[in-house]
């Protein structure tokens, strides 16, 4: 990454760790809260891998021996978090 760019994200590392970290936890409880588990299925999860040079978010469900039960959704890691900055950005 970019050194400049670095520095400037360290500059504001106080304010992120103190207001976007819980916004970005809000985020990220909203994107599994409306999962509607089934039988035999304990909670709902986000995993994020890569595939083929990509970074993926999955919303997974799992099952109390936390295997992977069912795929709900995925996106690219990109788009989740610009939909969580989108939304950090509307509250201020």
């Amino acid at each position: 990454m970019n050194k400049a760019i670095l520095q400037i994200i360290k500059r504001f590392l106080p304010q992120i760790q103190q207001s976007a970290l819980p916004a970005i936890t809000s985020i990220l409880k909203q994107v599994v809260a409306d999962v509607k588990l089934q039988d035999g299925e304990d909670n709902a999860c986000i995993m994020i891998s890569q595939y083929e040079g990509e970074w993926w978010a999955y919303v997974v469900a799992m099952s109390p021996d936390n295997t992977v039960t069912r795929n709900i959704k995925n996106m690219r890691l990109d788009e989740l978090l610009s939909a969580g900055l989108a939304m950090i950005n509307k509250e201020c």
